[in-house]
């Protein structure tokens, strides 16, 4: 925490907020440590009532102990030689998630208004595109990437040792979920299905 203060306070954005989309993992990791700090609130606790619960995400989880690391995937490197996980400490919110597919297509189910909950409202504004970025649209969370005259809204995650890629088109209710315990990319799979 005392790091990134310190570098918050000599930082200098290069360009004015609002005049161009760039993706930042660094602002995703502060968003979380802001919000904590606005509820008083450790940020896995906030996930756990405002996310997993109301969204029935039950094996989704920042922190693990010993017995759910037994059934934790080992990563690796694009060489498959295994790798160490990275651990996130005060900007957890920037990758520190661990899940499974079922959790995932579960929450796919909800972006797609298949399942019953609380969030559909938020969920719904979440993908209302708010910039752009090359070919892309940017919602909240979601890129919007137009394919064939259909939207596909996506996100794509890497940490050490691992590949994620969620996807899902609106008009045709479907969604997919790749996860990889290896660095090599699995985009073009995701957007293939």
């Amino acid at each position: 925490e005392k790091h990134l203060l310190t570098f918050l306070k000599s930082y200098t954005p290069e360009q004015k907020p609002g005049k161009r989309y760039q993706f930042s993992v660094l602002g995703m990791g502060l968003l979380g440590y802001v919000l904590a700090e606005c509820y008083e609130k450790p940020y896995s606790h906030l996930l756990e009532e405002k996310i997993y619960q109301p969204l029935e995400l039950h094996d989704t989880l920042i922190d693990i102990d010993k017995e759910q690391k037994k059934h934790f995937a080992q990563g690796h490197n694009t060489h498959l030689h295994p790798t160490s996980h990275w651990d996130f400490d005060i900007l957890r919110s920037a990758g520190a998630l661990k899940s499974n597919v079922k959790d995932l297509a579960q929450f796919l189910r909800c972006q797609l208004n298949l399942a019953e909950h609380s969030l559909q409202r938020v969920i719904q504004k979440s993908h209302r595109p708010v910039s752009k970025a090359y070919s892309l649209k940017i919602a909240y969370g979601w890129h919007i990437y137009g394919l064939m005259g259909q939207k596909i809204y996506f996100h794509d995650g890497q940490t050490q040792g691992f590949q994620s890629f969620i996807g899902f088109n609106p008009r045709q209710k479907r969604g997919v979920v790749v996860l990889s315990n290896s660095l090599n990319p699995v985009n073009d799979i995701g957007f293939h299905v």
